[in-house]
């Protein structure tokens, strides 16, 4: 088997002007992928209905084969995690990153799967019956909810806990409100399937055989995203991860990487907030003219490291080099800047 293509025998190739290299070779038909707050990435296969794991730097192995139903996406909880929905015999598995142990709860062709950021649920998506469901950690319960979405697949979470739905026969994207309320963002896409979203509120979708990754902006008010990358085969699963967007292509058995530019959030309201040093290898101060309620610390894919309240500064010494996103709350406002961890 192929693997640990990060240094060695890498293509690099323009698309719609975006770089994009082989990240790790993957036997078996790559489903969804997704990061740990580690940066080991997790790769879901078709054939095998399996699960591999790939750490930085390291070799690709199997944590789990055999499981009841192909993989589609997977997401990690707030928790540590992995979960991953089951499609053709139809559940959702929690999943030992570990160990690979695995327990069941049941479900109606799954597809996509993440956390809600509010609550703390599990999500799912069941796209034959066109159905979003929630299990509920607490409780061990199941909820059904009355949607009937066409062919509804993968989905994300912004950090307001908005969902954001992939609807493939209807060639939408749906935003689906922590009230309940459905609306159409994007109206474009041939066959959207899986999504990502990053740091700057731009949504990331593929779109399965068409080989083709658009881009859409939150703040947008027209229906209509860019296409951002093509021609890269039969693409499935997608994650970001220290601002580099990844892809599984199932027709060419790996997954790719894809750089991102870091925009222009740093640089918005900068007479009003300040985060320093930047870069830094231990602490980051926040000077700002308005009470600090709260300093959060959290990775490019969304999932909260740090938290200190009421103080001006944050010990970020054990976090890995990288880039992550700082969001300071105050009496008055909620700002988010980006740091990078030398």
């Amino acid at each position: 088997m192929k693997h640990n293509l990060l240094f060695a025998g890498l293509f690099a190739l323009s698309l719609n002007a975006q770089t994009v290299t082989d990240y790790v070779s993957v036997s078996g038909n790559p489903t969804g992928i997704a990061f740990d707050s580690q940066g080991t990435l997790f790769i879901g296969t078709e054939s095998d209905y399996g699960i591999k794991k790939y750490p930085l730097g390291g070799s690709l192995t199997t944590l789990k084969s055999g499981m009841n139903g192909q993989p589609r996406q997977l997401s990690f909880d707030s928790s540590g995690n992995l979960w991953v929905a089951c499609q053709s015999l139809g559940s959702i598995k929690k999943v030992d990153p570990l160990t690979g142990i695995s327990v069941s709860y049941p479900a109606n062709y799954p597809f996509g799967i993440a956390e809600d950021p509010i609550y703390k649920n599990i999500f799912f998506t069941e796209e034959s019956s066109g159905g979003v469901s929630s299990y509920n950690p607490s409780t061990s319960s199941i909820n059904n909810f009355p949607y009937n979405f066409s062919k509804p697949r993968g989905i994300v979470y912004d950090k307001s806990g908005n969902m954001y739905i992939a609807t493939a026969s209807t060639n939408e994207v749906l935003k689906l409100t922590p009230m309940g309320v459905a609306t159409t963002i994007i109206q474009n896409i041939p066959n959207p399937t899986y999504l990502a979203l990053d740091s700057n509120n731009n949504l990331y979708i593929s779109n399965d055989y068409k080989g083709q990754i658009y881009k859409y902006n939150l703040s947008q008010t027209n229906l209509t995203a860019s296409l951002y990358v093509d021609n890269l085969g039969y693409s499935n699963g997608l994650a970001i991860y220290n601002n580099e967007l990844y892809c599984a292509i199932v027709s060419q058995n790996k997954v790719v990487k894809i750089s991102l530019p870091l925009g222009t959030q740093d640089i918005n309201r900068d007479d009003e907030i300040l985060v320093y040093p930047n870069p830094t290898d231990n602490y980051i101060y926040v000077k700002t003219n308005e009470k600090i309620e709260k300093i959060e610390i959290y990775s490019i894919d969304g999932k909260l490291l740090l938290k200190n309240e009421k103080e001006n500064s944050l010990d970020i010494s054990k976090l890995q080099k990288g880039i992550y996103l700082v969001n300071v709350k105050t009496g008055k406002n909620a700002f988010s800047r980006k740091v990078i961890k030398k």
